[in-house]
């Protein structure tokens, strides 16, 4: 990726860096400042605010890298940000990243509460924005578990985005229990045929660098189920 996309071991460094000044922030009960920083609409309460707000800034990468290059946001310029040593630590290199995805989608503020994210994912209403959101969540639940989360030590965002508070928002909004999701992801797996569909005439393409191809089928199952992996 570091050829094709811009990115490289260096840039994750940074960003692994600036999470980890952003939780040392959250420990000490900076959170006033972190709310300042980043341009919080609101007080931080707890620790579900806490980790909503980690999320949004996670999102912000997130969304660059899976998208690259489909808006404004690319994975070249994330990382010019986050290695520009001139806009001073990884942590306000941060601060730039955020104001700039802000300026960029035409947030006054970031909405951090996790009661009002919750409140969002509830309403059935039809509105020009967030379209699909909380479709999308519910087949999370009862379909296919797609969760973005950063529990295992290598992961450079917050230790804080868990499955296990994702599942939660199953609960919270569909009423749907945490522990259903497996058996929900099971019987998808089983009726599409999961990485093993057994269909003909198929050509799965991926590209390396949308981190959504470590879901599909990228090695020929058969003559007729050819997968192809495009450097880029």
């Amino acid at each position: 990726c570091v050829l094709v996309c811009g990115g490289g071991v260096q840039c994750r460094a940074a960003v692994a860096d600036a999470f980890l000044r952003v939780e040392r922030a959250l420990v000490a009960g900076n959170a006033s400042g972190l709310e300042r920083d980043f341009r919080g609409c609101g007080q931080l309460n707890g620790s579900q605010d806490a980790a909503t707000m980690v999320g949004n800034m996670a999102d912000i990468i997130m969304g660059t890298v899976q998208y690259n290059r489909e808006t404004s946001a690319t994975i070249a310029g994330l990382c010019h940000t986050m290695l520009n040593n001139s806009l001073g630590s990884t942590y306000q290199r941060l601060q730039v990243l955020n104001q700039q995805h802000m300026e960029r989608v035409g947030l006054r503020c970031v909405d951090n509460s996790y009661q009002n994210s919750l409140t969002r994912l509830r309403s059935s209403a039809f509105r020009p924005y967030g379209v699909g959101l909380r479709q999308w969540y519910y087949q999370t639940c009862t379909e296919f578990g797609y969760y973005q989360t950063c529990e295992d030590p290598s992961c450079p965002f917050s230790r804080r985005l868990t499955l296990r508070s994702q599942l939660d928002v199953c609960r919270e909004v569909f009423g749907i229990k945490p522990e259903s999701a497996g058996s929900a992801v099971g019987f998808t797996n089983d009726y599409y045929g999961a990485d093993r569909p057994k269909f003909t005439r198929i050509l799965f393409v991926n590209g390396n660098i949308d981190p959504w191809h470590a879901l599909s089928v990228t090695t020929n199952q058969s003559s007729s189920e050819l997968a192809i992996v495009i450097n880029g």
